[in-house]
């Protein structure tokens, strides 16, 4: 299992934001760990994938890294979905 290579970046992620994030991660059964400004490693228990995000308060930005993944998953279909969900935040 590996990951992808880079992150995406996205803009106007507030403190509110972010605890929404949360909150629809935990109730998606996601484990999360990290403290409560990140950053947050989690794993989606969907297809190995797990990720690391990190935000920046001060800029209002979220970077999202995918750190594994099982091999048949390509990259392209896991950044899909994350843009999809993100555009919805």
């Amino acid at each position: 299992m590996a990951g992808c290579d880079g992150a995406h970046v996205y803009e106007g992620i507030t403190r509110e934001k972010v605890d929404f994030i949360l909150q629809k991660l935990g109730e998606g059964k996601a484990d999360v760990s990290g403290d409560a400004d990140g950053p947050w490693d989690i794993d989606t228990h969907n297809s190995g994938v797990k990720l690391k995000c990190k935000w920046d308060e001060a800029a209002s930005q979220m970077a999202i890294m995918v750190t594994d993944k099982k091999k048949l998953v390509p990259c392209v279909m896991i950044w899909q979905k994350i843009d999809s969900l993100m555009g919805k935040v």
